[in-house]
């Protein structure tokens, strides 16, 4: 599954890069909403959109005429739910967002952090002038000696 996350929010790219290392078992990847890409593999997903709010996306269908494939996706504090679940670390997370009637007041609290998110700084060098940030792709870490 791919998370598509506000790669400028300062807060936002610092959960990401907590998920990842929780992510042992590689099950998550990430990419921008400002990525180029984004909009070619999710068309119905607008930018208004995905400014509201993460989604997680299932991989690109094999045949990108599979709409239905590309078009199943969970927003918000469903989408936060979801990756909890396949992220075993996170499972007590996973588990209090399943409370019986909790649900609205999970949907309350996270547009509210969606909505002031830039409170936290905004990210602007973090993303190449078209978009792409480097978090989803990267870099080889070239400090380690092969000794």
């Amino acid at each position: 599954m791919a998370v598509i996350f506000d790669g400028r929010c300062r807060f936002c790219t610092s959960q990401v890069r907590w998920l990842q290392r929780f992510d042992f078992a590689q099950r998550l990847s990430f990419i921008s909403l400002h990525d180029p890409l984004v909009s070619q593999w999710w068309p119905a997903l607008t930018y208004e959109i995905l400014m509201e709010q993460i989604y997680v996306v299932p991989p690109l269908a094999s045949d990108p005429e599979d709409l239905p494939a590309r078009n199943r996706w969970f927003g918000g504090i469903l989408g936060v739910r979801y990756v909890a679940w396949r992220v075993p670390l996170l499972w007590p997370v996973a588990l209090l967002l399943s409370i019986p009637g909790t649900l609205s007041l999970w949907k309350a609290m996270y547009r509210w952090i969606a909505r002031h998110r830039y409170r936290f700084g905004k990210l602007g060098p973090a993303c190449d002038p078209d978009g792409t940030c480097k978090l989803h792709f990267p870099e080889p870490d070239t400090s380690k000696s092969s000794d």
